[in-house]
């Protein structure tokens, strides 16, 4: 990639700063065009602060015109960026250009339609035993749903294949017992997993329902 800068910096080092001056040089070298800047931030309030401080710097050097095509470049959150190339070029890619960013409230509920044909009877039983169906700390959503949200966050984050899974779940496993003398890892392992095979096969457990709410010490 041509003209390509990295800048790593910590919060509150002045990106903002930074990106805003680099930008105002530019515009007023005529090297770029204003209404073809391309800038995503994280949160709505960086991404208009980010634009607001572009257009006074334009202001403070007389450059109106500049300022006001501003209006036409794509500066806001990832989100709101990656959403306005999709409905420019939905067509393109067999799309509808009715297409908006997903809530996490929305997004949840989908999920949940979605597992509703996946999760079985067994699943749920295991999820019982394991604690995993209570209530996530400030939701009415079980521990569960929070783990298979996150793992599908990051398999599309970072464009990995299902068939890759098995080997990540395996990588994890290991990075957990890091912190253990490498002589005692088998057996801690060994320990590990006659406890969970404890837990779920034995038939104690079959009757007994393990929810904080009801269970006794």
């Amino acid at each position: 990639m041509k003209n390509l800068t990295l800048i790593s910096a910590s919060a509150g080092s002045g990106k903002t700063y930074t990106l805003t001056k680099k930008l105002v040089e530019l515009v007023c070298a005529g090297a770029i065009h204003p209404g073809k800047i391309i800038a995503t931030t994280f949160t709505v309030k960086a991404a208009n602060e980010l634009k607001s401080r572009i257009r006074e710097g334009l202001l403070k050097v007389g450059k109106t015109k500049e300022a006001n095509m501003l209006n036409e470049s794509l500066i806001g959150t990832i989100n709101s960026v990656g959403l306005g190339f999709m409905r420019k070029y939905a067509f393109y890619v067999g799309l509808s250009p009715q297409l908006d960013t997903l809530e996490d409230e929305e997004s949840g509920m989908i999920l949940k339609e979605l597992l509703g044909d996946s999760i079985d009877g067994h699943f749920l039983d295991l999820a019982n035993k394991l604690l995993q169906d209570e209530p996530e700390y400030k939701s009415k959503e079980p521990i569960y749903l929070g783990h298979i949200s996150s793992i599908m966050d990051k398999v599309r984050s970072n464009a990995m294949k299902k068939e890759d899974l098995p080997h990540f779940a395996e990588m994890s496993i290991q990075l957990s017992f890091e912190n253990i003398p490498t002589r005692d890892r088998p057996q801690a392992r060994q320990n590990l997993l006659n406890i969970l095979n404890d837990i779920v096969n034995n038939p104690v457990f079959k009757n007994i329902n393990l929810s904080a709410n009801q269970r006794k010490d």
